[in-house]
């Protein structure tokens, strides 16, 4: 088993809490695993020059163990004090407690937090308030091949 922090259930995490803290309300999973998806390649999504976590012709096959990954994220975030699930009415959604919002403050500041935040802020004025979905916005991509 690799002990890199890349592609892992912490750095998932990591971006999880600051995507929830900059929408600053709470989401359903698939609200985080496309977000967060969409914000990390940009570039794929017309939001950025450079995608945060590379480009590559393969992005999009990515999708299926990104969100394998944020799953996995999720629960350790909530296991480990740092978000909590709220009954909406028929979805699940996850928000932020003290302790979530304590890790943003410690790692917002640095220059992959303040791009991925950008990014998301990007995403939020465009794509994610026009599409119905937010998984729309992948499968869409996916289809255009």
């Amino acid at each position: 088993m690799s002990n890199s922090i890349f592609n892992s259930v912490y750095e998932t995490s990591m971006r999880l809490v600051l995507l929830l803290y900059t929408f600053a309300m709470p989401l359903t999973s698939e609200e985080l695993f496309a977000f967060d998806f969409v914000s990390t390649y940009g570039k794929e999504f017309g939001l950025t020059d450079v995608s945060l976590n590379g480009d590559s012709e393969f992005t999009m096959s990515k999708a299926t163990l990104r969100r394998k990954r944020v799953m996995e994220s999720i629960s350790y975030l909530v296991r480990n004090g740092y978000a909590t699930p709220v009954g909406e009415t028929n979805e699940v959604k996850y928000e932020l407690l003290e302790k979530g919002r304590n890790l943003y403050k410690k790692i917002s500041s640095t220059g992959y937090a303040e791009k991925y935040i950008l990014t998301v802020e990007l995403g939020r004025k465009g794509l994610f308030s026009k599409c119905e979905s937010a998984l729309n916005l992948i499968l869409e991509k996916i289809k255009e091949g």
